[in-house]
């Protein structure tokens, strides 16, 4: 199995050097809410290699606005677990685009946010992407003044996400 180089959301998510990380999130956790479709196990693979798993997601509650989403990666070319990631993770919904807002949990963990969209492949499958620090450098002192950006930019901004792998529905 090939490594991915994730972290988000990731999802899922994410060390990759190339992760828009922003000192605010793009909402509230407070105006957020879980959804019980996105609960469960996922299965994250790279998009040229779908037949490749680099990981799995385990999304659980973690209140009634956010989730908490383990992440377990391989290691490269085996089954072996080589990490365990804690993230936090809500969803701020701009029109009728879901943006979700990440960040790691430990004593270790930065507080900084990285975004996230997917895109429904089919079913349960989904394109997962990430916001982009190449494509994507403005700074916001506040989540009201970031999301004002994204609403008034949203098409400009959507093009600033960069596929990270497929999440798939994990089925037993």
């Amino acid at each position: 199995m090939k490594r991915l180089l994730l972290p988000i959301f990731t999802i899922f998510i994410l060390a990759s050097c190339s992760h828009y990380e922003s000192a605010t999130p793009l909402g509230l956790p407070e105006k957020s809410a879980v959804e019980e479709s996105f609960l469960g196990e996922w299965i994250l693979s790279d998009e040229k290699k779908e037949n490749e798993t680099s990981g799995f997601l385990n999304v659980m509650a973690f209140n009634h606005h956010e989730y908490l989403v383990q992440l377990y990666e391989f290691a490269d070319s085996s089954e072996y677990i080589e990490s365990v990631l804690n993230l936090r993770m809500f969803s701020t919904q701009i029109k009728k685009d879901n943006y979700f807002n990440l960040i790691f949990l430990g004593p270790d963990a930065e507080s900084s946010y990285m975004i996230y969209r997917l895109k429904e492949i089919s079913g349960n499958r989904y394109k997962l992407m990430y916001l982009s620090k190449d494509n994507f450098e403005l700074k916001f002192e506040n989540s009201e003044s970031f999301k004002k950006y994204v609403e008034t930019n949203q098409k400009e901004f959507n093009k600033a996400f960069l596929p990270e792998g497929i999440l798939s529905r994990k089925i037993d």
